[in-house]
């Protein structure tokens, strides 16, 4: 069992009960994390306090921040230092593309499509980064969500695919670059879990009964197996471990058919 007490970590991505992001901090919270948030948009805003209070989550550790905002990422590292809270982990977890797009053909993604599907997904941990280092003067552990697409061939996934290829080159450049500062910088893998973001892909749930029924653990991933992975990745335990693509799919990624 990871031990994540005394620790402080800043997890993006929150909009409902079922995202990923929200599976991680559960797990953080009973590890005994400190846990500060930012979302984006209004709209989730009621819904993440609500979740919030379940864990007492006070509302001045949540943060709005829209990461493709260059001022607002600014605002939202800027209002972290000025309250001396030193960082230990970062969790990144945030992509976009446009859903029509992703249906098409990869041939017919517009220029601005693409440049707005790399800006959200990758550029925004290359930017956090920038930001964190001197929020975390004791090292601490970045991490990033990424997903088979980037290393395969996936239905309606195409641009998505390239911005996760992309994703974890970064991980690896941005490990290399902060490893001197005790930083460590990995992503997870995690096989298809039905969010929100999911219910987009056309058939997904056919995808998801496929899938169980020929991976290696013949069960699907939950959030709570990669929340356990992200624990792992942020504890003391992962000290010399960085710049790697953690699968966390029951198998899936290994199987040529």
């Amino acid at each position: 069992m990871s031990d994540l007490s005394g620790k402080t970590a800043l997890i993006t991505g929150v909009s409902t009960a079922d995202s990923l992001a929200w599976g991680i901090v559960e797990k953080f919270h009973t590890e005994g994390c400190q846990i500060i948030l930012s979302y984006q948009g209004a709209s989730h805003l009621r819904r993440i306090k609500k979740l919030c209070r379940e864990y007492n989550i006070t509302p001045d550790a949540i943060y709005a921040c829209d990461f493709g905002n260059e001022q607002q990422v600014k605002q939202l590292f800027e209002d972290i230092a000025a309250q001396n809270i030193s960082l230990d982990i970062f969790i990144h977890s945030m992509a976009y593309a446009d859903a029509k797009t992703m249906q098409g053909a990869f041939s017919d993604c517009t220029k601005h499509d693409f440049a707005q599907c790399m800006e959200i997904s990758v550029f925004s941990l290359i930017n956090a980064c920038h930001y964190l280092k001197p929020l975390m003067p004791n090292g601490g552990s970045i991490q990033t969500l990424t997903y088979n697409g980037a290393q395969k061939v996936l239905p309606n996934y195409h641009i998505m695919g390239v911005a996760k290829a992309a994703l974890e080159s970064s991980v690896r450049y941005l490990a290399s670059e902060l490893g001197p500062d005790k930083i460590r910088v990995n992503a997870i893998s995690a096989g298809p879990i039905e969010t929100v973001a999911a219910a987009s892909i056309p058939s997904f749930q056919q995808k998801m009964q496929s899938t169980e029924g020929r991976i290696p653990t013949r069960k699907n991933t939950t959030k709570e197996d990669v929340a356990a992975m992200s624990s792992f990745l942020a504890s003391n335990h992962s000290q010399n471990i960085t710049g790697s693509i953690y699968y966390v799919d029951g198998g899936l990624h290994t199987l040529g058919w």
